[in-house]
């Protein structure tokens, strides 16, 4: 079979059929970075949708956290003193058993100004009780002291400090007759209800 066609014609042909070649790679690039895109695209939505849940997820539980702080504080409140009940009611502790064995472990020629004893240093026996009293000389100031060191009911006795007034004449009352003012510090000792006085 003969070719008839011009050289022109064939060379234009076959431009023709190499565009059309290039034009289908065009295509398919087009069309395989069109669904690269989708396919990163749906990832990245897909990872955010799950932030997003995650981070409401974390602010509900710390509103629920919150919500319930106020009960966690009370029942943790409740514990403490239900701690310092038990510590209390351990020792059958009677503050009028307490204060007539301090009483009697007074000296001559000393009283109490100020002595306050609570739960808190029932329970916590390292905490540190201040004494003020008054006596009638330097020596009973002493004398309290280690009657103080030698009750059953403290421990760790210490004095802070003895003051005593430069003219005694201008002192009326119980400052007159007790003009040694004394600061006393303490801790209570692990005593037993039944050595206390007046214990049933």
């Amino acid at each position: 079979m003969i070719n008839l066609l011009p050289d022109r014609m064939k060379k234009d042909i076959r431009v023709a059929h190499t565009n059309t070649i290039l034009l289908n790679y065009s295509i398919a690039i087009l069309f395989l970075g069109v669904l690269v895109a989708i396919v990163f695209g749906t990832g990245f939505w897909l990872l955010h949708n799950e932030k997003n849940a995650v981070e409401n997820g974390l602010a509900s539980q710390n509103a629920k956290i919150a919500q319930y702080k106020p009960v966690s504080d009370k029942a943790n409140k409740f514990r403490n003193d239900l701690q310092i009940a038990k510590a209390i009611l351990g020792n059958e502790v009677s503050y009028s058993q307490l204060l007539t064995t301090f009483g009697s472990d007074m000296p001559a020629g000393a009283i109490i100004e100020d002595f306050s004893i609570s739960s808190a240093n029932l329970s916590n026996r390292n905490e540190p009780i201040p004494i003020r009293a008054r006596t009638n000389s330097y020596s009973a100031a002493l004398s309290l002291k280690d009657s103080l060191e030698k009750s059953i009911l403290f421990e760790d006795v210490k004095i802070e400090s003895i003051q005593r007034p430069e003219d005694v004449s201008e002192t009326t009352g119980t400052q007159a007759n007790y003009p040694f003012s004394v600061t006393l510090s303490t801790k209570v000792s692990a005593f037993e209800s039944d050595s206390l006085g007046g214990a049933n």
